[in-house]
């Protein structure tokens, strides 16, 4: 029991970690839709071109990308590739099917997990040189390793997700085990 109690809360902690991923989000995404609104309506009104609400737009589209990315993960709706299911339907045990499925699942969010931390890495060292050499976007005048932090942040964010559910998956892993066995 009390594996279940650590469980539900670890689970409980990720989707209060994913709403306010969401909301972040979501507040990026509104801004992003009203710089496209102002450059929209500057070009075409007004015949001007409004250089910082472009760059705000694509930086911003970088960050829903990447600062959604792991509620994405957390919600399962991101796109995957599929190739097993046919196999895992023919399953007629459905304690076998369930093993199968959890094995499935722990070895995607570990590859998953290990190829973030592999990229998160190329990420901080990227994010670290830009900050040393003090960029800044050229109409915003922000500091690019904002942007580049934005990037980083998604991956870490990832790896939150994955950690999570991997630890679930072999929290649950006995349950699935035991009925097996019964």
């Amino acid at each position: 029991m009390k594996g279940k109690g650590w469980i539900a809360k670890l689970q409980r902690f990720q989707d209060i970690y994913a709403k306010i991923e969401e909301h972040i989000t979501a507040c990026i995404f509104i801004l992003m839709c009203v710089s496209l609104v102002i450059q929209i309506s500057n070009r075409f009104v007004f015949k001007l071109s409004v250089p910082w609400s472009e760059e705000l737009i694509r930086y911003s589209f970088i960050a829903v990308a990447f600062a959604g990315a792991g509620a994405v993960l957390k919600e399962g709706t991101h796109i995957e590739v599929n190739l097993l299911s046919g196999v895992i339907d023919n399953i007629k045990s459905k304690v076998k099917k369930q093993k199968v499925i959890n094995m499935l699942t722990l070895i995607r969010y570990i590859l998953i997990m290990v190829i973030s931390i592999y990229i998160a890495v190329l990420c901080y060292n990227q994010t670290s040189m830009v900050f040393v050499m003090g960029q800044l976007t050229p109409a915003l005048k922000i500091p690019m390793w904002l942007v580049n932090g934005v990037i980083l942040y998604g991956f870490i964010s990832i790896i939150i997700h994955s950690l999570i559910k991997i630890i679930v998956c072999l929290g649950t892993w006995e349950k699935v085990q035991e009925r097996g066995e019964a």
